[in-house]
């Protein structure tokens, strides 16, 4: 059983992406040491041409670190900035792998969590994407899985102040699958998920030709939960457990709110308007 492994990389937090590299080798060491068979490949890719530290600090890590863990591992900066989708694009690009996890670099794997997910795809042949259950860096419970949006439930979300967010908190949790979040079974038909953590079959991914590179950052992850989902069954799988240490759109200044609303324009024109 063959699996790759796709980081992308823009000057992501030094110390939390250490924090993931570590995570991810005691997770595949846990794996590999209940399956025998495994072989896993692991590909970084640096986005940030110029100053290239995570670049420095992946090589620094593995080299100190992963002595015949990987069968494949490649630590590679490209010449401009791909975003999001197109980096892991090119990171999966000649796999010929059984499976592939797209991790983001501020991902923490609980040590099982590559274990359960492999384990779990290998006995329902039918689920092409799996999404884990996470907490945030606070411990708090996050929904990586959600529910087709209507823009006002993206701009509430990402956007909204805090007294009409509890004006429609009833909305927001359907939205965000919050009848997820005690599940203590695999729940099947899930629409939406994350892009922080995604384990998938590497068939169905070259089925939907992987992520649409017309996406910069932001909405890759939903456009391909959608078209994936066309091939086989997505699984929310509560007993997969990450940490993840991200962000809303908004806390990350004028920038960030444009590529917001630029991709989520695309992704409303390339699937269907849902305004409310």
């Amino acid at each position: 059983m063959l699996l790759t492994i796709s980081i992308v990389t823009y000057r992501s937090d030094p110390i939390l992406f250490i924090g993931a590299l570590q995570s991810l080798v005691r997770a595949v060491e846990y794996a590999q040491q209940r399956c025998e068979d495994l072989k896993c490949s692991l590909i970084v890719i640096e986005n940030d041409y110029q100053g290239q530290n995570n670049l420095r600090q992946a090589e620094d890590f593995l080299r100190d670190h992963c002595s015949g863990i990987f069968e494949d591992l490649s630590v590679s900066a490209v010449g401009r900035n791909l975003g999001y989708g197109k980096g892991h694009n090119l990171a999966l690009k000649f796999s010929q792998s059984d499976f592939s996890l797209v991790l983001n670099p501020d991902v923490m794997l609980d040590e099982d969590a590559i274990f359960k997910g492999l384990d779990y795809m290998n006995l329902n042949q039918e689920v092409v994407l799996v999404s884990p259950s996470g907490v945030d860096g606070n411990d708090l419970q996050l929904s990586l899985c959600k529910r087709y949006p209507a823009v006002f439930d993206l701009f509430l979300r990402g956007f909204g102040p805090k007294w009409l967010k509890r004006r429609f908190r009833q909305r927001l949790a359907h939205y965000e699958m919050h009848d997820l979040l005690s599940a203590r079974e695999p729940v099947s038909g899930v629409d939406i998920v994350s892009g922080c953590c995604m384990l998938m079959s590497t068939a169905a991914l070259r089925q939907v030709e992987g992520f649409d590179k017309d996406y910069f950052l932001y909405f890759e992850d939903f456009d391909l939960s959608l078209r994936i989902g066309k091939v086989g069954d997505i699984v929310y799988l509560p007993e997969m457990k990450i940490v993840h240490h991200g962000g809303y759109a908004a806390r990350k200044g004028l920038w960030h709110i444009f590529l917001f609303a630029s991709s989520a324009l695309k992704f409303y024109r390339r699937h269907r308007w849902y305004w409310f």
